[in-house]
C-alpha cells in the first residue's frame, strides 16, 4: 500500500480521523512540512513491519541530498558499521 501524503497541517486539524483511518483500513501517512516528508504514521501491530519496499518508496520521496549531505550520510553509516564491528562493504562487493 503506497503511503499517502499530506501535511502537518492537515494532520493536526484532522487527527482523530487520520488515526482512525490508520488503525481500521491499513493506510501508511507521510507527513511533510514545506514539501519535506518529515514523519510517518503506520499501523501498530504484528502487519506494520516495514518492507524493502517502503523503504524504497521513502528514499524516492525524499529531496535529494547535495554532495555534503551524501558525504556526511556516508560517513554516519560506516561510523555505525564500525560501531558494531561490521566489515566495511565495497560497490563491488554487492
Amino acid at each position: 500500500m503506497l503511503a499517502e501524503t499530506i501535511t502537518v497541517t492537515e494532520a493536526q486539524k484532522n487527527f482523530s480521523d487520520m488515526i482512525n483511518r490508520v488503525h481500521y483500513t491499513g493506510a501508511k501517512l507521510t507527513l511533510t512540512r514545506g514539501k519535506r516528508p518529515v514523519a510517518r504514521i503506520i499501523p501498530a501491530g504484528k502487519h506494520s513491519r516495514s518492507t524493502g519496499a517502503d523503504l524504497l518508496e521513502w528514499l524516492r520521496s525524499c529531496p535529494p541530498m547535495s554532495k555534503e549531505e551524501r558525504e556526511s550520510f556516508a560517513d554516519a553509516i560506516e561510523a555505525g558499521r564500525a560501531e558494531v564491528n561490521v566489515p566495511p562493504v565495497s560497490a563491488y562487493d554487492l
